[in-house]
């Protein structure tokens, strides 16, 4: 699993693992970042994104491809 989410690639499918903080997920997510933002699988993208760039490390232990 890798831990270096600067490197989350652009308009891929990675998996997120959710850390003990993370009120949004308990399991793995398929997520895609599209800039800044990290958009879930399974949410609404017009409610916004899931994460930030600044906020995955928070709340994600690491990430691995889909």
């Amino acid at each position: 699993m890798r831990t270096d989410f600067e490197n989350l690639p652009e308009g891929r499918a990675v998996i997120l693992h959710p850390s003990e903080a993370n009120f949004l997920h308990r399991e793995p997510v398929r997520a895609e970042r599209h800039g800044f933002y990290i958009f879930c699988e399974g949410s609404d993208p017009t409610e916004g994104a899931d994460y930030s760039m600044r906020d995955v490390p928070a709340f994600c232990r690491g990430w691995e491809a889909a």
